[in-house]
């Protein structure tokens, strides 16, 4: 997978995941769930989820253009010189921020593992119960409770001065935490932190865990003591003499920014009975799964088209390596090796194939050429790369029957926007190789004219089986092209700035113009242009079943 293919997918999961804890949440608020240990399990399910997104989805592969021909320059060695001036690419330079936070996040965690045994090890023993063993210590200024064999409790050298009361509903809260295993959940949570460190909802999601976790703990210690007021009251106090600390990877019993909440989920009456809760958790589930699905649809991840074997060190980047349909349909697999030659820049500037299966070469050929080395890190002059051809799993393979009219050879959107072409593209679910029937066809039509009414679906008949679909801009009403010889007027004048659509080749009226899909603007010749020469040249052309000109003959 190249660093710009790596960088997409990050933003499409990142898309992805937001809109999953987007309706999670939205879900939350519309259900009033209002059970702590309901809501942990749902946003803990919620977190793996996220992190599943890339394995419970297909990857959508890039559309491959069947008609592809590769001219091949000859091959002069050229030397490797460095670069003058220092230049990072863009993709680098996000990757690198991105690796970085990872690995500071990861240090910052270490750190915090490391910190907490070293206050352990500085505290003073006060108790040692079945649970866990009680420290007094003069590093902390609140409860901290961790470590999962050898539990500790961490307690402020102000403990032994408080009331009876207080102490003993902050010891329940801790030992509820070691009960619960909290110091795992903990500690799984701040590495995915670490490592999605960029992505705010990943950080909500995590605090809204954190106080349905605490919530739950002091819901727990309420039902063991039964005495709300006296644990609120514990609560509140212990908030006007803690501060906050950075003790990750420990569950602190105090979070001043949280307190307002956890009081008031305390006063509250939980109104909601387990079999409510259990059919509210089923009902939240059975609605998420679409709504997963639609986020996957809408924000998809791209999967690289090969997998290049060797050739791809040092490589700043390059283009998709497509399989041809042709390949596919005859089921043809195998591993291309290529001789890249690079200029001074690292860029490809010539190539040949040195051996592979003929019906791959091209597509090979085609992406190499458009690939781009770092010479910064050392790239050599000549680069050899093999690239492995392995035909898609599950891929439709096609059978004559009713309805059905041909597999999927391309699907191209010409003389329009990029911005409408992604629109296009995004919208379209028929994928290269898949099989094409009447009825798809219509609905493809109809998603199309959904973008821009004014777009036009051609449906082009390659040879036996295979299709190809072309979208692209008019006003007129299509015909099947192939085999048609028809005549083209050329008015070429000395006036002209160009105009905003293709207007200097007059099409007459006995051409099927509504097939015309590119029109290059023709060029005035110099010299006929200082002799003042101008006038209209009529052409015969017999245009090929494929759409191009086959041959062509002067009329006048």
């Amino acid at each position: 997978m190249s660093l710009e293919l790596f960088l997409f997918n990050v933003g499409m999961y990142s898309a992805q995941v937001s809109a999953l804890v987007g309706a999670a949440s939205a879900l939350v608020w519309i259900s009033r769930l209002q059970s702590p240990r309901a809501l942990v399990a749902f946003r803990q399910c919620i977190l793996v989820l996220c992190l599943l997104l890339p394995l419970l989805q297909s990857w959508r592969t890039p559309l491959i253009d069947g008609g592809v021909e590769i001219a091949q320059s000859a091959a002069v060695p050229i030397a490797t010189t460095a670069s003058n001036g220092f230049h990072l690419p863009w993709t680098i330079a996000i990757a690198g921020i991105l690796a970085a936070g990872v690995v500071v996040r990861l240090l910052w965690l270490l750190a915090g593992i490391c910190r907490l045994a070293i206050y352990r090890k500085n505290a003073r023993r006060l108790e040692e119960l079945a649970e866990a063993e009680i420290y007094l210590s003069e590093d902390v200024s609140g409860p901290v409770t961790f470590g999962w064999l050898r539990p500790a409790i961490l307690l402020p050298s102000t403990f032994p001065a408080m009331g009876a009361e207080m102490r003993d509903a902050i010891l329940r809260h801790e030992l509820a935490h070691i009960a619960r295993n909290d110091w795992l959940f903990t500690l799984f949570e701040e590495f995915i932190r670490a490592i999605l460190w960029f992505h705010p909802a990943i950080w909500w999601l995590l605090a809204q865990i954190h106080l349905a976790r605490e919530q739950a703990v002091d819901q727990a210690v309420v039902e063991q003591t039964a005495s709300r007021e006296r644990y609120i009251e514990a609560l509140l106090a212990m908030a006007g003499v803690a501060t906050e600390q950075n003790v990750a990877p420990a569950p602190l019993f105090m979070k001043k920014r949280q307190l307002a909440r956890r009081v008031a989920m305390l006063v509250k009456e939980n109104a909601m009975s387990k079999n409510r809760v259990r059919l509210t958790l089923a009902a939240m589930a059975a609605l998420l799964v679409p709504g997963a699905r639609f986020g996957m649809m809408l924000f998809p991840l791209e999967a690289p088209a090969q997998e290049v074997k060797r050739g791809g060190e040092n490589l700043l980047h390059r283009s998709p390596v497509e399989y041809p349909a042709d390949a596919i349909e005859n089921k043809i697999e195998g591993t291309v090796v290529v001789e890249a030659r690079l200029d001074e820049k690292g860029i490809v500037r010539d190539a040949r194939v040195i051996s592979g299966p003929d019906a791959l070469r091209a597509a090979a050929l085609k992406s190499v050429l458009d690939w781009h080395y770092s010479i910064e890190k050392g790239a050599p002059p000549i680069v050899e790369i093999a690239i492995d051809f392995k035909l898609p799993k599950g891929r439709i393979v096609f059978k004559p029957g009713a309805g059905t009219i041909g597999i999927l050879q391309s699907f191209d959107v010409q003389g329009v926007s990029a911005e409408l072409k992604e629109k296009i593209l995004a919208r379209v679910s028929l994928k290269v190789g898949d099989s094409v029937s009447d009825e798809s066809f219509r609905s493809i039509e109809q998603t199309v004219k959904g973008v821009d009414e004014h777009l036009r679906v051609m449906r082009l008949q390659m040879r036996e089986n295979n299709i190809r679909i072309i979208v692209t801009m008019s006003a007129m009403n299509s015909a099947a092209p192939g085999g048609v010889i028809g005549g083209i007027i050329g008015s070429v004048g000395e006036t002209a700035p160009r105009p905003a659509a293709p207007g200097q080749i007059r099409v007459g009226g006995n051409v099927q113009s509504a097939n015309l899909i590119q029109q290059p603007r023709p060029a005035y010749p110099p010299l006929a242009k200082q002799a003042r020469i101008q006038g209209t040249v009529r052409f015969q052309v017999v245009i090929a079943k494929d759409g191009t000109v086959k041959n062509m003959q002067l009329d006048s």
